[in-house]
């Protein structure tokens, strides 16, 4: 889609104004990206980041989950405690302390037997009787002393210091607010970042204490599947915009794309030992003793026939909501594993003589 978008804008696309009734270029916010969910918002904004496309995404599905917060948020935890492998990897591996795969196996393979920590206090602590002269470890020692002492004077700090100091000497020493600039999507990723030094003040600022107790809160929210809006950012107003089919309800763009239409619609109301319906009530599966066997009761069948059709006209709906937003160029985005089993499908349909699909075909090829 973003290279589709490229092309567009590079081949210096018109598209017609209805207010001055005349043609004029298109322009990023012309254009719209629909979408049944929102699972690809951070692939999205990734991507188009990746070739400096403007992008504003409703809804962004999840402030934590993007890579500068998990990052932050890795280093948080050693600093609370550092025996912790997989925090510990993250940030190794991160801009902030820059190992590779490499030297990750290496340090791990100094020492295989304990913590990933112990392991890099052991290489420390053994470099200059067992690996000083060696080309690989005398390149790794200088970054492994360089982030234990780092790691040392923030634990320092977060012992004596509020937590909002913390992070805010972790930028500056670290370099990270700077560094993320430099990424595709830097102002959001900076105001990303910025937005994590608020909320650890504010935190603070409504009674709560310390650096171990704002990582508890945060895995918490985690773990109840809650988060924070992302930051917004002073961003342009001629993006591509980003948006769910319910969150597209009434809106209409010259250009849309409609991602990921090789999705199946959802049928999860037919499925279960248990269909329950508003008109036909409730559907249960036999238990037959003789046999030890579950089958299918006649109240349930009824009811999961109902309901496929209930669900299937839904999903219609929304199908046509999404495709009734381009007012003058749709773009129907999806993959598939095999282009000659889609394409016999497509023919299938394609003999049917009717502009409306019969509701067999509808229903089998949902």
């Amino acid at each position: 889609m973003a290279q589709k978008i490229n092309d567009l804008m590079t081949n210096n696309t018109e598209i017609w104004d209805r207010r001055a009734q005349a043609m004029r270029p298109l322009a990023y916010q012309d254009i719209a990206i629909i979408a049944p969910t929102k699972a690809n918002n951070l692939e999205i904004q990734d991507q188009f980041g990746r070739l400096n496309i403007p992008v504003q995404i409703n809804d962004a599905q999840s402030y934590f989950k993007t890579t500068e917060i998990q990052i932050m948020m890795s280093l948080l935890q050693l600093i609370d405690n550092p025996y912790q492998d997989i925090p510990l990897a993250a940030v190794l591996r991160s801009p902030i302390v820059g190992l590779n795969e490499n030297e990750l196996a290496f340090l791990r393979i100094t020492d295989k037997t304990d913590d990933y920590f112990s392991a890099l206090q052991h290489f420390m602590l053994t470099y200059e009787e067992d690996y000083a002269g060696q080309a690989y470890a005398d390149s790794l020692q200088p970054k492994v002393a360089h982030f234990l002492d780092q790691l040392t004077a923030f634990q320092s700090i977060a012992r004596k210091q509020p937590l909002a100091t913390l992070i805010w000497q972790i930028y500056q020493q670290t370099g990270f607010l700077d560094y993320v600039a430099g990424m595709p999507a830097g102002a959001q990723r900076q105001a990303n970042l910025h937005a994590l030094y608020e909320r650890a003040a504010d935190y603070e600022r409504n009674g709560f204490k310390g650096l171990f107790q704002f990582v508890r809160f945060i895995e918490r929210m985690q773990n109840n599947d809650q988060d924070l809006a992302e930051a917004a950012a002073q961003t342009t107003d001629n993006a591509v915009q980003v948006m769910t089919i319910h969150g597209s309800k009434g809106l209409e763009y010259p250009i849309v794309f409609l991602l990921d239409t090789s999705r199946n619609f959802n049928m999860q109301d037919t499925t279960g030992r248990a269909l329950l319906n508003n008109q036909l009530g409730i559907g249960i599966d036999d238990f037959q003793p003789e046999s030890r066997m579950v089958v299918e009761s006649i109240p349930k069948a009824v009811i999961k026939v109902t309901t496929k059709q209930e669900s299937l006209a839904e999903e219609m709906r929304k199908l046509y909501v999404a495709l009734t937003r381009a007012e003058q160029q749709l773009y129907v985005v999806g993959a598939c594993k095999q282009q000659a089993d889609l394409l016999k499908t497509w023919q299938a349909a394609a003999q049917d003589d009717q502009l409306v699909l019969n509701p067999s075909l509808r229903e089998k090829n949902a």
